[in-house]
């Protein structure tokens, strides 16, 4: 989505990243996630994306 011609669904996609935190009870270490986040590294500061990548268990 980050992509798509519509400008309104891009920033939507964008904020709804913005927003994402693992939920407590759900499974960490996820590689998929990891991938995820490095994919949308742009919308983040180093800090936020190494803060959100050990909050879901995918350091580094």
């Amino acid at each position: 989505m980050f992509e798509d011609p519509d400008i309104k669904l891009r920033t939507w996609a964008g904020q709804s990243v913005q927003r994402w935190r693992p939920s407590p009870d759900g499974r960490r270490g996820d590689a998929e996630v990891g991938e995820l986040l490095d994919r949308s590294r742009h919308l983040f500061s180093d800090y936020v994306l190494r803060r959100r990548k050990g909050e879901a268990g995918v350091d580094g």
